[in-house]
């Protein structure tokens, strides 16, 4: 993949502008069109919370995971973990892989107990597909 394209080009797909004026929908359509490289651990929370383009942001999302599995991008400690954690079950079923990354990922957190209630459930939910 290369980072220097856009979402919209890997994908050759152009949303076009938006039709709803929401931060969230303008935000979102921003970020298809500015290039991967460019996109920070907030960024992909965003995307991939709306279920968007999760093949090419997932991956990329594991990665920042890896370094810093509760980062924390805007919200709270592990946010962008509960955004992969709760994301479509159909992409997990797919992608066994990096189902298993993102298992080893959580498994490896030495203060997993003390992650809020929300995040637990997500991770269940994960380990029971």
């Amino acid at each position: 993949m290369n980072l220097e394209n856009s979402v919209d080009e890997l994908e050759n797909v152009d949303w076009g502008e938006p039709t709803y004026s929401s931060f969230l929908v303008k935000e979102c359509h921003r970020l298809r069109k500015i290039p991967i490289k460019e996109f920070k651990p907030a960024d992909l929370r965003i995307m991939i919370s709306q279920d968007i383009s999760l093949q090419i942001l997932i991956p990329l999302a594991i990665q920042v995971l890896e370094r810093d599995p509760m980062i924390d991008t805007y919200y709270f400690e592990g946010d962008l973990l509960e955004s992969v954690l709760d994301c479509d079950k159909e992409y997990w079923l797919r992608n066994m892989e990096l189902h298993g990354k993102i298992k080893r990922i959580v498994l490896g957190i030495s203060n997993f107990e003390y992650a809020s209630k929300e995040l637990k459930e997500k991770w269940e939910r994960l380990l029971a597909m």
